[in-house]
């Protein structure tokens, strides 16, 4: 059985040395990094990052994989050979590992780097590099103070290459959500100060009926609504902090219940996750790092792979 075991061990080794786009692997104690095919760098639809270091049990064994586009971690993938350009099945891998707490630490960055090299490749020469996707209301006052402009500005989010991770490989998820929060702050600084316009009548005068039936409220509700980025409730749960004075805003509980439907006896599992993840990963994670979540934890569950879309701002 040991001898079996340490067979498709090193066939899953020689399988992703063989496929993947980016390869981070240990030797001599230290993890290196290298592009090993350019093809697949340059593919639209699939790729692989792959990390390969020891176990308590083996010298080598594949420790993580992220799929790029269409591939799937551990899933099978078309290899494309560099000589010629065709293209060659490589079957699934058998065997799963989790790297260590300090192999994360020490690798975290070059999955990151790997990322962003896969997504600046593939989208440089795109002609279109963000997609409007909401319209956020901003005001404009006048020099006197008298007159106040109401408008509203297109919210532009950054296209990109989009990536698969095990749902089991936490410390990568983990990182992810925060580093989409970074991404976002400032839709959620506009979200919140757009919010505190809206309910400036109602902190100044106060109201005399349910606050979900006021006219502001209702607006804020609809435009909530209507936010695909903001369906998610986690995210809805990130907003509130975006408020102006936080928690201590003078109207937060009404907002969070009524505008973002919080629950206050629960914490949504991708807040959890995030504020698990391991310190400082502003050092792990490059700024030019751009990512949005695609599917929720709930479908990634189903799936086994959470996917996010990443791009690399330069």
């Amino acid at each position: 059985m040991a001898r079996g075991l340490a067979a498709t061990v090193a066939a899953d080794v020689a399988k992703v040395r063989k496929a993947a786009t980016v390869l981070i692997e240990e030797d001599g104690g230290q993890f290196g990094y290298q592009v090993t095919n350019e093809a697949n760098m340059l593919s639209p639809q699939s790729g692989l990052i792959t990390v390969i270091g020891p176990t308590p049990d083996f010298d080598k064994a594949v420790l993580a994989e992220v799929g790029i586009g269409h591939t799937r971690p551990y899933g099978e993938m078309e290899h494309i050979r560099l000589e010629n350009g065709s293209k060659v099945s490589v079957e699934r891998r058998q065997t799963r590992f989790q790297m260590s707490v300090d192999q994360y630490l020490e690798v975290a960055a070059l999955i990151f780097i790997g990322m962003g090299q896969v997504a600046y490749e593939r989208t440089k020469k795109w002609r279109f590099t963000t997609w409007t996707n909401e319209k956020m209301p901003h005001t404009r006052s006048s020099k006197s103070g008298r007159k106040t402009v109401r408008y509203n500005k297109d919210y532009e989010m950054i296209k990109g290459i989009r990536f698969s991770v095990s749902i089991g490989f936490a410390p990568l998820i983990a990182d992810l959500f925060w580093a989409e929060k970074r991404s976002f702050r400032d839709y959620y600084v506009g979200l919140g100060k757009m919010i505190d316009m809206r309910l400036a009548p109602y902190r100044r005068n106060g109201y005399h009926r349910l606050f979900n039936t006021l006219l502001g409220a209702k607006d804020l509700i609809d435009i909530v609504e209507s936010r695909d980025f903001l369906k998610p409730a986690y995210r809805r749960f990130e907003a509130l902090e975006f408020l102006p004075k936080g928690d201590q805003h003078p109207l937060y509980y009404e907002v969070a219940k009524d505008v973002f439907g919080h629950d206050f006896f629960k914490v949504p599992e991708e807040i959890q996750i995030m504020k698990s993840s391991l310190p400082d990963p502003e050092e792990r994670i490059p700024r030019e790092i751009y990512c949005r979540g695609i599917n929720t934890l709930a479908e990634a569950k189903e799936k086994g792979h959470m996917v996010f879309e990443v791009s690399w701002r330069s």
